[in-house]
């Protein structure tokens, strides 16, 4: 999240930026006004909006596995850290670039060490508002 921040942060044209998340409302707004208090957000604490996109409960494999592992030691080697968990941990997390009800572009990662590239967020949403 600190990526897609900074990158709205410093270029206007990147696309507005809704997050979905699982914590309940006020668990969620402590959350964003300490690490984003720009950011538009939604708690989904019954997983409703998750379901209703078909992100599912993931393996323990896309949470332990070798490859999370490698990418998280990276991640905490970057100055990131691992957050207390909330909710279902097993949920599997994404992005989609929505146009009205329209589905234009989802990311889907095997697992929480695949990230967003940023570069084609910004194509993509470009080339659909043009």
């Amino acid at each position: 999240m600190r990526e897609v921040r900074a990158r709205s942060e410093r270029d206007p044209q990147f696309p507005p930026t809704l997050i979905v998340h699982p914590s309940d409302q006020a668990s969620g707004e402590a959350f964003f006004a300490a690490e984003w208090p720009a950011a538009r957000s939604i708690s989904d604490p019954d997983l409703e909006i998750f379901e209703a996109f078909a992100f599912r409960r993931g393996s323990i494999g896309a949470l332990l596995g070798p490859k999370v592992l490698a990418a998280s030691i990276r991640a905490m080697l970057r100055g990131h850290g691992i957050g207390r968990p909330r909710g279902d941990i097993l949920r599997e997390a994404g992005a989609l670039i929505l146009d009205r009800s329209r589905v234009l572009w989802e990311h889907r990662p095997a697992h929480i060490g695949v990230h967003l590239d940023l570069d084609e967020v910004a194509g993509i949403a470009a080339r659909s508002a043009g």
